[in-house]
């Protein structure tokens, strides 16, 4: 296998998952609000995810967290929001039922890289850096023959 897929949610800062479960019971955030991103060992950031697939993969417009900050990627200036990462056990992924095993939280206190509409990307998915699970502390072990990636703290 190529390539190792991560389930995540996206939510804004400060936001509990108890809320997020409240927000899907309220119909104001999506029933399926786990999606998968690309795992990039070689990211320089956190997340990476085109401004599009956002807002279908969350139903969250970029200002929904909070001001941008400019950075480069590759060269492009980029805006950074503020966001929350939450990375979920593969068993609860595509589950209809996300409150059986609470995702794994972590801060992304450089913020993700929201990449504006139409701009021109290499890849298809939403990419996870190291780095992220560096800034959750996380120990990291991929079964490169398997496809397999197991999270620990």
């Amino acid at each position: 296998m190529d390539k190792i897929l991560v389930p995540v949610s996206i939510t804004p800062v400060a936001t509990s998952w108890d809320e997020v479960l409240k927000q899907v019971a309220d119909g104001r955030h999506k029933a399926n609000t786990c999606f998968s991103a690309l795992l990039d060992t070689g990211c320089n950031h956190h997340f990476s995810i085109r401004q599009e697939d956002l807002k279908e993969f969350t139903t969250l417009n970029p200002n929904d967290l909070g001001p941008p900050r400019e950075s480069p990627v590759n060269e492009i200036s980029t805006p950074f929001h503020d966001a929350s990462l939450w990375i979920h056990y593969n068993a609860s992924y595509g589950s209809a039922d996300l409150s059986k095993e609470p995702p794994f939280h972590i801060e992304l206190s450089r913020g993700i890289a929201v990449h504006r509409l139409g701009e021109k990307k290499d890849y298809w998915l939403p990419i996870l850096g190291l780095r992220a699970l560096e800034a959750g502390k996380l120990k990291v072990h991929i079964d490169c023959e398997k496809g397999l990636l197991t999270l620990g703290t």
